[in-house]
Order: structure tokens, then sequence, then C-alpha cells
């Protein structure tokens, strides 16, 4: 096992699947301490038993008022907070015209302003010596899928 990640504290908000739930298993087996957010508590609990019990928050990144306490909660369950990785992100197929502006607007809430108010709630507790955060991006911004506009334009 890896020293450099041995007591780690991280906090990784779409942590219930995906890339968040394998880079949290990662992390754990690392020896990192690892926090979870996210908003399906089934599946967080599962990870959080393959992270050798970690604390999990139920969090909608798309309201602030759950990010910062949910990051309050973490950083208190773990004893400060080293690393946060923002990944929590939607994405849904739909035309720019004539799609539905909810789904529109609600990718723009979770990936674009989710990952603001993550950054910033999380921003006075990782800046010391070796903090960081790491925000999850996409190709999909670089290379613009048919039907994914909302998606590429918040990546």
């Amino acid at each position: 096992m890896s020293t450099a990640l041995s007591g780690r504290r991280v906090l990784i908000t779409g942590a219930a699947r995906g890339i968040g739930a394998l880079a949290a298993e990662r992390l754990h087996r690392r020896g990192a301490r690892v926090a979870l957010l996210g908003i399906e508590p089934e599946l967080l609990e599962g990870v959080a038993a393959r992270c050798g019990e970690a604390p999990w928050f139920h969090c909608d990144v798309s309201d602030r008022a759950q990010v910062k306490r949910a990051v309050e909660e973490a950083v208190a369950s773990l004893g400060g907070l080293d690393v946060a990785i923002a990944n929590a992100g939607v994405a849904a197929q739909l035309p720019l015209v004539g799609g539905d502006a909810r789904i529109f607007e609600r990718t723009l809430q979770v990936n674009v302003l989710g990952t603001y108010y993550f950054v910033r709630a999380v921003g006075p507790h990782v800046s010391h010596p070796g903090g960081y955060v790491l925000v999850t991006a996409s190709l999909a911004a670089a290379v613009h899928p048919p039907l994914m506009g909302a998606y590429s334009a918040s990546k």
C-alpha cells in the first residue's frame, strides 16, 4: 500500500456510483479516509461498507444549503479535510431546440452550480499545504456528442 494517501481525509461528491464510487473504493484501499456525498442512500450505504464503513451524507449539490451542511458534517466526521473531489454530475440526451428546458437547467444546476457550491464550501478546509480540490471533467467538453449540448456546455 502506498503511504502517500495513508490517513489523507477525502470528501467525494457523486460517490454513490460510477467514477465517485470507484474513486472512494480505490482511495480507501490505498489508506485514505473517505467521506461520501450523494443523493442515493441505498447506493451510498453499499459504497460506505466497501470503504470501511465510511461516513456518508445525503446531499443534492445543486442546493447550496445542503452542500454547506454536508461539507461541515463530513469535515467534523473526518476531523478535517485534505482532498475534495467534485465529481457529482448528470447527463441527459435532449435537443437544445424543442427539448425540455427543465432538464437543461437541472444539468447546469448540478454540473456547474453544484461544483461551484462544493468548491466554495470546501475551500477553507483544504487551504493548507498538501490540500487540494479535484474537479471531474469530461471529454464531452471538447468533443460534442449529438443531443448532449447541456452536458457538453456544463463540462
